[in-house]
C-alpha cells in the first residue's frame, strides 16, 4: 500500500510520505546543524509523521474519514525506544507536540495509555478526543513495518554539550530550539508540495559584510561631513566606533556595550555586529528594541546603509512571502521588539517557536538593555547566557546605564566589556547640568508656569494622567507653542507631532512640550531645558539624552517630585526611583559618571532575586505551558481602538466601513495599527465604542478591537483621553 503525506496540490499530485519524511529530515538537520545538533534534527525529521502510515490516516485524507486523527503519537512513540531517558524523551515530546504546543501533561497522559505488555497504546482517542491513527498492536506492527522498510532506525545523536549538565533553562531552550527546527521543516517541506521555491522565496539570502562595511564607511564619511555637531562629540563618535571594531575581532560570546547618549551607538552597533560576523562567520545580525519608536528610527537608518532590512513587529504591513520569512525570521539583517523576541525565546506553542531556530549562530545587539522587565530579569539573562553558551551566537547589551546584572543572587553574568574609554566618553558627553530637586513635592501649576518662561523645554511625567494634566496646564498658558506625546496618541499622530516639534526647534521658534516616557529612548528630540519627574535612574539618563543633545552649550535637567498620591505606574517603578534618592542622599549625583549608574544598580539588585516566584516554579518543573502565560513583557490584556485622528480620517472612514460590512481580518488589523490605541477601562469602551468582529463562515467571533465614533474623546492635540491610565506609556 502506498502511504501519502497529504492531498493532492493544486497540480493534482499526492505527495508520498518517505518523500516528506526524508526532505523534512533533510530541512531539520540542516536547520539544528547551525548550533551542532544535526544528528537528533535529522531523526526529528525520520520520525516526525510515521503515524500518517495508518489507514485510518489515508481515509482523512480520501476524505472518507471526517474525525479529527492524531497522527503524532506513533511517531513519537517509536523515536523514544521504548525508554523515557532524558534524551528520548526530549525527542519524542517534541514530535508529539509538532502540531500543536509544547505541553507535558498532554505527553504524560499519552505515555500512561501505553500498553505494559506490547509498549502500543491501546486507546482509540487522546485527551483531546482525536482519535490516534494507529491504536493497539496491529496498527503499530505496521507503521513499524513501514518504518523498516524506508530505513528509518533509532540513533543515539551527537551532541556538542552534556545533556544531563544543563540547567532547566538551558535544557528548556533545547527543547524549543529543536522543536523549531521540526516545526519550520515540516511547514517548509509541506509548503514546497505546492510551491517548489517556497523556501527560496521566504530565505532573505546571505550577510554580505565585506559589501555593508563599505557601505557603512561611505555613510559615515558623508554623515561626518555635514555634522552639525560640536567637535567633541564627533570625537566620541570616532572613538566608539573605532573601539566596536576592534573589539569585533573577539571570539563569540556575552559582550556589554557601555557609551553615553548621543555617542552614535546606533552606527557602532552596527560596525561591531558586521565585522563580527565577518570574523566569526555569523549567518545574521538581529537588532532587539524596547519601543517602537526606536525601531522606526534605527531601522531607517540601516535601511540606507544596508538596503534590505526585515522589520518584525506587530505594526508590520507586509505582502505574504515576507510576512513568512519574518514568521521564520530568516534575513540577514532583522530588527524587532524586546517584546517579540525574548517571548519567542519562552513560548510553547508551534507557530510562535517556528522561526527560534534562526536565533542561533547570529550576532545580537539588545538596545537600551536596562528596559527588562524586573520579573523576568534572571530568566531572560539565563537564557542569554544559554544563547551565548549552547546555540554559537554573540550577545551585545548596548545601554547608557549598563545595568550591574553580576549583583543579582543565582545568576552568572561574565559579559565582556567592549568600550575601554567609558569613564572619558562619559565625560566628553557631559552636556547637561543636572538639578535634583526632590527634597520638596511641585505642582504642576508651578512646572507650567516654569516651563512658559523657557523657548525649548520638555517636561517628562511617569503617568498618563499627569502628562494630561499638565498639558492642559500648559495650554491654558501658551495654546500655540505647546505640544502632548503619549501612547494615547496614534501612531501617526505621534510622528506627526514629533515632525512638528523638530521643525520648531530647528527654527528657533518657542516649544514647550509634555510627555511621557514613551519618548525617553531612540526619538531625536534636542531642547535646551529638561523637567523630569522622579524616575528609575536609567529613565533621568535616557530623559537628559533629549537635552543638549549635539553639545552646544550646556543644557539644564531638573529632576522633580510631582505633589500627587500616587506616582509610579509600577511597585518596581517606585522602588527603582527611591534607590536614586538613596544614592542622592550619599553624595551628589552625576548621571555621567559610570561608577555612580553602577551604585545605583548595586543599591537596586542588592535585595536579592526580583523574579516572578510562580514563574521561577514553573521553569524548575520544566513546564512549558505555564512558562509561556507567566513569561509577558507587557499586559496584553488591553483592547485595541481605531481612532477618527483628523489627518488621517480618510483611512479610518474606509476601515469602519470595511469592519461593519465585512468584518476584520489579520490584514485590516495591520492597516489599521498606525490609527489605532491601546486600553484597559474595557467597561468604559463598551460604553463609548463600538465592537467590531471577525466574520468566520457567517458567524461572529469577538477580536478585541473596537471603533471610536464620538471624535470628542479623541482629541487632535492630546490623542485619546478617558482616564485610563493603569501601564507604563511605553510604545511597544
Amino acid at each position: 500500500m502506498e502511504y501519502y503525506s497529504r492531498s493532492e496540490n493544486n497540480s493534482g499530485d499526492k505527495e508520498l510520505l518517505s518523500y516528506h519524511l526524508e526532505r523534512t529530515s533533510e530541512l531539520c538537520g540542516e536547520f539544528a546543524d547551525d548550533f551542532g545538533c544535526k544528528d537528533a534534527g535529522t531523526q526529528l525529521g525520520s520520525f516526525h509523521d510515521l503515524g500518517k502510515a495508518t489507514p485510518k490516516f489515508q481515509e482523512v485524507l480520501e476524505h472518507k474519514n471526517h474525525e479529527s486523527v492524531n497522527h503524532c503519537a506513533a511517531g513519537a512513540l517509536l523515536i523514544s525506544n521504548h525508554k523515557r531517558t532524558l534524551l528520548r524523551t526530549m525527542l519524542s515530546d517534541i514530535i508529539y507536540a509538532h502540531h500543536s504546543e509544547l505541553n507535558f501533561c498532554s505527553y504524560r497522559e499519552f505515555f500512561k495509555s501505553l500498553d505494559e505488555e506490547d509498549n502500543t497504546y491501546n486507546k482509540e482517542y487522546d485527551n483531546h478526543n482525536r482519535r490516534f491513527s494507529a491504536s493497539g498492536q496491529e496498527e503499530y506492527k505496521n507503521v513499524v513495518g513501514f518504518k523498516n522498510e524506508n530505513g528509518i532506525t533509532v540513533k543515539k545523536p551527537e551532541f556538542p554539550f552534556d545533556l544531563n549538565s544543563l540547567n532547566e533553562i538551558e535544557l528548556m531552550l533545547l527543547y524549543r530550539m529543536l522543536y523549531s527546527c521540526l516545526v519550520d521543516a515540516d511547514w517548509s517541506a509541506s509548503a514546497e508540495h505546492n510551491n517548489k521555491n517556497y523556501l527560496e522565496e521566504t530565505s532573505g539570502g546571505k550577510l554580505d559584510c565585506d559589501r555593508l562595511i563599505e557601505s557603512l564607511n561611505n555613510y559615515r564619511a558623508k554623515l561626518r561631513a555635514k555634522s552639525s555637531s560640536a567637535s567633541s562629540i564627533n570625537n566620541v563618535r570616532d572613538i566608539l566606533f573605532e573601539e566596536c571594531v576592534r573589539a569585533a575581532k573577539f571570539a563569540s560570546g556575552l559582550f556589554t556595550l557601555t557609551a553615553p547618549t548621543g555617542s552614535g551607538k546606533t552606527l557602532a552597533m552596527l560596525a561591531f555586529s558586521l565585522y563580527h560576523a565577518k570574523e566569526t562567520g555569523k549567518r545574521r545580525i538581529i537588532f532587539v528594541l524596547p519601543f517602537l519608536s526606536v525601531i522606526e528610527q534605527n531601522a531607517e537608518i540601516y535601511r540606507e546603509i544596508c538596503g534590505d532590512v526585515l522589520e518584525i513587529h506587530s505594526q508590520t504591513n507586509y505582502p505574504e512571502e515576507i510576512r513568512e520569512m519574518s514568521e521564520r525570521f530568516d534575513a540577514p539583517i532583522i530588527v524587532t521588539t524586546s517584546v517579540r523576541f525574548f517571548e519567542t525565546l519562552f513560548r510553547n506553542k508551534s507557530s510562535d517557536c517556528r522561526g527560534l531556530h534562526n536565533f542561533s549562530d547570529s550576532v545580537i545587539v539588545f538596545d537600551e538593555a536596562q528596559t527588562l522587565p524586573a520579573e523576568l530579569t534572571k530568566a531572560t539573562l539565563k537564557a542569554v547566557n544559554a544563547l551565548c553558551g549552547l546555540f554559537n551566537s554573540t550577545v551585545v547589551f548596548s545601554t547608557a546605564t549598563q545595568p550591574e546584572f553580576s549583583c543579582i543572587e543565582g545568576l552568572e553574568w561574565n559579559p565582556r566589556e567592549i568600550v575601554s574609554s567609558k569613564k572619558f566618553l562619559f565625560s566628553e558627553t557631559k552636556r547637561t547640568i543636572l538639578n535634583m530637586e526632590v527634597s520638596e513635592k511641585v505642582s504642576f501649576e508651578e512646572i507650567a508656569a516654569r516651563m512658559s518662561e523657557l523657548d525649548s523645554v520638555c517636561c517628562i511625567v511617569n503617568k498618563k494622567a499627569h502628562s494630561y494634566e499638565l498639558f492642559n496646564l500648559l495650554k491654558d498658558i501658551d495654546p500655540d507653542g505647546c505640544y502632548h506625546i503619549s501612547t494615547d496618541m496614534c501612531v501617526e499622530h505621534r510622528k506627526n507631532t514629533i515632525n512638528e516639534i523638530h521643525k520648531k526647534l530647528e527654527n528657533k521658534e518657542p516649544c514647550r512640550v509634555v510627555s511621557t516616557s514613551c519618548i525617553e529612548a531612540g526619538v531625536d528630540l534636542d531642547f535646551e531645558n529638561m523637567f523630569r519627574a522622579l524616575a528609575p535612574l536609567e529613565a533621568i539618563v535616557q530623559s537628559a539624552g533629549r537635552c543638549n543633545r549635539n553639545g552646544k552649550g550646556t543644557g539644564n535637567v531638573t529632576v522633580f517630585v510631582p505633589d500627587k498620591e500616587k506616582l509610579y505606574p509600577t511597585p518596581w517603578y517606585e522602588v527603582s526611583a527611591s534607590k536614586v534618592q538613596i544614592v542622592c542622599s550619599r553624595h551628589e549625583l552625576d548621571i555621567d559618571n559610570p561608577d555612580h549608574i553602577k551604585e545605583y544598580y548595586e543599591t537596586l539588585f542588592s535585595g536579592g532575586g526580583t523574579d516572578n516566584p510562580k514563574l521561577d516554579a514553573a521553569i524548575k518543573e520544566r513546564d512549558f505551558s505555564t512558562v509561556s502565560k507567566l513569561y509577558k513583557f507587557i499586559d496584553n490584556s488591553a483592547v485595541n481602538i481605531l481612532v477618527p485622528y483628523e489627518k488621517c480620517i480618510d483611512e479610518y472612514n474606509t476601515l469602519k466601513d470595511e469592519a461593519e460590512q465585512h468584518g476584520i481580518s489579520k490584514q485590516w488589523i495591520r492597516r489599521a495599527a498606525k490609527i489605532s490605541v491601546s486600553c484597559y477601562d474595557r467597561e468604559k469602551i463598551k460604553e463609548i465604542c463600538e465592537e467590531v468582529f471577525f466574520i468566520i463562515k457567517g458567524e461572529k467571533h469577538h477580536s478585541n478591537w473596537y471603533i471610536l465614533n464620538d471624535k470628542k474623546f479623541y482629541d487632535n492635540k492630546a490623542g485619546f483621553h478617558i482616564d485610563d491610565d493603569s501601564s507604563l506609556d511605553y510604545i511597544i
